[in-house]
């Protein structure tokens, strides 16, 4: 595969991830977010267990009990953590925030990439992040960066910003174990133990709500899982095999899924401040994927 084609399968999880903050606001009004989270994961194992029959894949894999905590980590990070915290966040707080949080991923993953996997980025990879990462805010403020100082915050940043830590520390694990399983193997057993993990959650949140849903629920429920659920899982975890760590820049992809569909959809212009966001996120990628 050339450099540029091992880059598409990270550009379209995160292209698919953009949208997937509308779609989860949109079920929000009509369920729980237990039941969202639980109703998602199962129908995703489900397509899961359905490639895994038609490529042969073995469901369970002889490993070691390290192998399998950090399987169980992915689970309960990649599923469980990432997928409360983030709908919860959607609560209380905008989708404006859920992808400014969102774009400090990169930074994230790569503190723990040097903790735990001893990976080193040089100052000029240093500087690429921070490029896409204004990027990002260059093109959400339309140009006016400074009024991020007078943006009130409230408990779903907070919980967005667990996201991004548990979504980072789910990358980590997937280096691990992507040495010793196929990627229709590794997807397929989080997601299961994910959804194993998930249980106290609903206990304690009284259990599932059980109601037809409407049209538009129904539709946003097709989209989280199959789009932004498993061809987005498969997606990502494929690039990150191929690319590694640093495959978590793609994470500033996801506001230009919004700017696109604005434009083709609902015909909103774009502005020059979403040119140059496009301009120093697309530049801060090119620095920290080619640069030694």
């Amino acid at each position: 595969m050339t450099n540029i084609g091992k880059f598409i399968p990270l550009v379209l999880a995160t292209f698919l991830w953009g949208l997937q903050p509308i779609a989860v606001k949109i079920l929000l009004l009509q369920y729980s977010t237990a039941t969202i989270i639980f109703f998602r994961s199962t129908a995703m194992l489900f397509f899961y267990i359905i490639l895994m029959k038609l490529y042969n894949v073995s469901l369970l894999p002889k490993l070691s009990i390290k192998k399998w905590s950090i399987l169980f980590l992915m689970g309960l990070t990649g599923t469980t953590i990432c997928s409360i915290s983030q709908y919860e966040g959607l609560r209380y707080a905008p989708v404006f925030h859920c992808v400014l949080f969102g774009a400090t991923v990169p930074a994230i993953t790569a503190c723990m990439a040097r903790i735990f996997l001893k990976e080193r980025l040089s100052l000029l990879q240093w500087g690429g992040i921070l490029l896409s990462f204004f990027g990002v805010l260059f093109m959400l403020t339309k140009g006016a960066v400074l009024q991020l100082l007078t943006e009130p915050f409230n408990i779903g940043d907070i919980l967005f910003f667990i996201n991004e830590l548990s979504w980072s520390a789910y990358i980590i694990a997937s280096r691990y174990i992507l040495k010793d399983l196929s990627i229709l193997q590794v997807t397929t057993l989080s997601n299961f133990i994910g959804i194993i993990t998930l249980i106290p959650y609903i206990l304690n949140m009284g259990g599932l709500n059980l109601v037809i849903p409407n049209m538009n629920s129904l539709f946003a429920y097709v989209f989280v899982v199959i789009f932004s659920g498993v061809l987005a899982m498969l997606a990502w975890n494929k690039g990150i095999n191929m690319v590694g760590t640093k495959g978590a820049v793609f994470n500033n992809v996801t506001p230009f899924t919004g700017l696109i569909f604005g434009n083709l959809i609902l015909d909103e212009l774009i502005n020059s401040a979403d040119l140059i966001g496009l301009v120093a996120v697309s530049c801060g990628i090119y620095i920290l994927m080619y640069q030694k």
